[in-house]
């Protein structure tokens, strides 16, 4: 070690006063006093030193997915996380599947997280699994937890389902949507039965003054949305296949391998109960 560096270490370590004596003893190639090395410092949780304004700007800088992942953490990780997505300036594209049957894990919610969307497309797609059978027997505190996470954020929303069949989604519904995206520029309705649709939220969808495009495919009763003028200027109806979807809807695994259980994250709060495998730490 060179006397510099060694003047630097005892500069750190010792009283000013005696630093003339120490490094005149040091040039003269004395022998220095020992330094005991400090007792190596417990590792401690940031969160608990940083400000709050602080952790809160850190959060800000971690994608998506590795957010939910964190919310594990601890109660405060997540407290601090949940008031970040509010500050974020990332945007996303929400695709909620509803699978109609009795398909394996057809009773619990999924999402995958993913940044390879299509090309026009270079930020967060969020897509979620769920039964409609069960969309508001058991899954209602988790998609509405979902959704008030990431509403600020919904620019595309994308409700599909394969077949039609009954409608299972009520007016309530696509009102909370609403509500709950005040940006959304987007809405895709897939094979859906609209006939619960009221005129309120039809008028809603052609007042909204953010919402660009209404993508009706496949749908029944969609004369609930075609009757009002208003909207006509938004609205496009579509009849055939779109490319690249179809795979999408057709899969034969209903729930792909790489999905997480939303519990995992995203529906984490103080007033709904996790699920024994997430427990989170006090």
């Amino acid at each position: 070690m060179s006397n510099d560096c060694a003047w630097e270490l005892i500069h750190i370590f010792f009283d000013p006063i005696n630093l003339p004596t120490v490094k005149g003893a040091l040039e003269s190639n004395a022998v220095a006093p020992s330094v005991s090395s400090p007792a190596p410092c417990e590792p401690r949780d940031f969160t608990e030193v940083f400000t709050p304004e602080l952790c809160l700007n850190i959060f800000r800088f971690v994608d998506l997915k590795s957010k939910v992942r964190s919310e594990l953490v601890s109660k405060n990780w997540r407290r601090l996380i949940t008031e970040s997505y509010s500050m974020d300036t990332w945007s996303a594209w929400l695709y909620v599947i509803f699978r109609e049957g009795h398909a394996s894990g057809h009773d619990r919610v999924t999402v995958k997280i993913s940044q390879d969307g299509p090309i026009f497309w270079n930020q967060s797609i969020v897509y979620v699994y769920m039964c409609s059978c069960h969309v508001y027997e058991r899954h209602e505190p988790q998609w509405t937890s979902l959704f008030k996470r990431v509403g600020c954020h919904v620019r595309r929303l994308c409700l599909v389902t394969s077949p039609a069949r009954s409608a299972f989604l009520t007016n309530d519904f696509y009102l909370f949507c609403l509500d709950t995206f005040p940006k959304l520029e987007i809405l895709y309705l897939r094979e859906l039965n609209l006939e619960t649709v009221a005129t309120s939220t039809v008028e809603k969808l052609a007042s909204s003054e953010t919402l660009r495009r209404v993508i009706v495919h496949k749908c029944v009763s969609s004369d609930t949305l075609t009757d009002f003028h208003r909207l006509n200027d938004r609205l496009m109806i579509v009849h055939g296949d779109l490319r690249g979807l179809e795979d999408l809807l057709k899969s034969k695994d209903a729930y792909p391998d790489d999905l997480e259980p939303l519990f995992n994250g995203l529906v984490a709060n103080a007033e709904i109960e996790l699920n024994n495998e997430a427990a989170v730490a006090e």
